[in-house]
């Protein structure tokens, strides 16, 4: 949060929208939380997939079995 409050948040806002300072601030965190909600997902499993090599092929085979 302190990232945020140290930019020039205040001329930011009023340039492009006219908008209070907290409020640019408080879409800027929204904004921030729902790119992390949907790049989250992605960069885990990779990072899985890439520490867990051998598993992976193993696991892939187990959830394609019908039985």
């Amino acid at each position: 949060m302190s990232l945020l409050a140290q930019q020039n948040i205040q001329a930011l806002g009023q340039q492009f929208f006219g908008l209070d300072p907290m409020v640019v601030i408080g879409v800027w965190t929204v904004g921030s939380a729902g790119i992390g909600w949907l790049l989250g997902p992605l960069v885990g499993s990779a990072l899985f997939r890439m520490v867990h090599r051998s598993s992976v092929v193993e696991m892939a085979a187990v959830s394609q079995d019908p039985a």
